[in-house]
């Protein structure tokens, strides 16, 4: 029998406005539907604790602030780091065989396992890379589980991080991403490339939960669909929440 204690904790998460959202959090309380007995908050935070500490040294090691580095010269250089700190924690992409896996889409279960499908990738990149000084955020690209880095409204240089491969991507690829057009011309940008908004944490966690709606789908688990889909209502009732707000120019 499902345990509404998670649900109920986690509609308590989501329902605070966007910036304040503990993504961690959220995002263990989402993989509750599975299995609500796993301490799978205390667990989270716990490892993601460990990791923010380690990822702080092994940036103050590489990337000096004393370093005398361009902004976004130094936020390259942290990706870079960032990418080689996880690699050495262990941490890759869920193999494709893989790839429909239920755990490989659950945050508490890739933290164990260190694979997981991209857009649980990306959330650990995201918090692990802020505490060294990182500052990603999500892209709203499609098909993609991307973080940016950089200024483009400032320095015109924006970069791209790809947590499933762990990688930084070259500037050849993020011209490619754009379409070879100007990062500094908003107008001349596809419109679905959405690197000046970043996604919205509750646009993060709902698609985390439409990854695993589709597992169940292709498995025919409608017992976990079922305990899913409170949560997948939550998220889209908020999300039209965020989205009225947008449009009549008022707040949370």
């Amino acid at each position: 029998q499902q345990s509404f204690a998670p649900l109920v904790d986690f509609e308590f998460e989501i329902s605070k406005p966007d910036d304040d959202i503990v993504l961690l959090k959220a995002g263990a309380l989402l993989s509750l539907h599975t299995q609500a007995e796993v301490d799978a908050v205390n667990l989270v935070m716990m490892e993601l604790s460990r990791l923010k500490t380690g990822f702080q040294a092994h940036a103050a090691e590489n990337v000096p602030l004393a370093a005398p580095l361009p902004q976004f010269s130094r936020e390259q250089a942290l990706a870079g780091a960032l990418c080689d700190f996880l690699k050495a924690e262990g941490f890759h992409g869920c193999s494709l065989a893989d790839y429909y896996r239920t755990e490989n889409s659950l945050l508490h279960s890739v933290l164990t396992s260190r694979r997981g499908v991209p857009i649980v990738l990306a959330l650990l990149y995201h918090e692990v890379g802020h505490a060294g000084g990182l500052c990603l955020k999500g892209v709203n690209f499609p098909r993609h589980s991307l973080l940016r880095f950089g200024s483009a409204e400032n320095t015109g240089l924006v970069g791209l991080l790809e947590p499933f491969s762990n990688r930084v991507l070259s500037s050849l690829e993020v011209n490619n991403l754009i379409g070879h057009r100007s990062v500094k011309d908003p107008a001349s940008l596809e419109p679905n490339w959405g690197w000046r908004a970043p996604l919205l944490k509750t646009v993060f966690l709902r698609r985390m939960a439409s990854n695993l709606q589709y597992v169940y789908r292709r498995d025919d688990d409608i017992e976990l669909a079922a305990r899913l889909a409170p949560y997948m209502d939550l998220l889209d009732e908020r999300i039209s929440m965020n989205e009225c707000s947008n449009q009549t120019g008022g707040g949370d």
